[in-house]
Formats: C-alpha cells, structure tokens, sequence
C-alpha cells in the first residue's frame, strides 16, 4: 500500500502538464509596461498635489498620491521632478521612482555659449565690410 501511494505522488506531476517554455513568464506586477511610461510633471502643493503620466498605450492620466495604477503599483510620493511608486509584496523592485522628462523641445533650449559655438566657426577670420569672407 505505501509502494501504490509513492507512485501516485510520482505520477501526478505527468497529469498537471508542463509550462511552455517559447511562452514568456507572466508578469503580474507588470514591471515591464513600467519602463514604457513617462511623468510629465506635478503641480498643486503638499496636501493636493497632481500629477501627469503617459502610459505604455501613450495615453495621459491625472494621478494623485495613494492612486493604485494597474499591476498594484501606488503611489507614495509626488514632487514636481520626481514620482515614487511602491510595489505590492511579493513584486520586484519594491520602490520605482520616475522623474521628470522634458518635451522633445528641449535640446533647443541651449545656452547662448553653445549656440554661438554651433552658429559660427571659431577657425576662421572675417573680414568686416566684405560679404562671406
């Protein structure tokens, strides 16, 4: 009787059935869409602040402190440069901070230093008074 009840116990993991291993591993935390969004900035003060966020489909969503985002991610912290989010247990990392991006404008925004060294080249010599030499 003890031999039948070890067979049974070797035999059940052949009925359960295996993983797939060409399928990717479930990501309940959804850690991987994380890295796809973007915050775009906060305002308010310390007892209302509110924050913008892009999510991976490139929608934008109005959060505030203690608002759970998909996955169970919340957020714990909000400043005008940083968004700090705290994962449930059991998901890793714990702690994912996001800060603050600029629009696509802002390689424009350069001081009046390396703008001038863009404009003009520093090897050559001008002539005043005379046209392109």
């Amino acid at each position: 009787m003890k031999h039948k009840g070890y067979m049974l116990l070797l035999v059940c993991p052949l009925l359960t059935g295996a993983r797939d291993p060409f399928l990717p591993v479930e990501d309940r935390c959804q850690t991987t869409q994380l890295t796809q969004w973007r915050y775009g900035g906060g305002t308010g003060h310390p007892a209302l602040w509110l924050a913008l966020i892009q999510d991976h489909t490139g929608q934008w969503r109005r959060v505030r402190r203690n608002d759970v985002l998909p996955g169970g991610w919340r957020i714990r912290q909000l400043t005008a440069e940083t968004l700090t989010l705290e994962a449930n247990a059991g998901c890793e990392p714990v702690r994912w901070v996001w800060l603050r991006k600029g629009s696509q404008h802002d390689a424009k925004d350069k001081s009046a230093t390396s703008a001038a060294a863009v404009a003009g080249r520093g090897d050559e010599k001008r002539t005043p008074g005379v046209a392109g030499g």
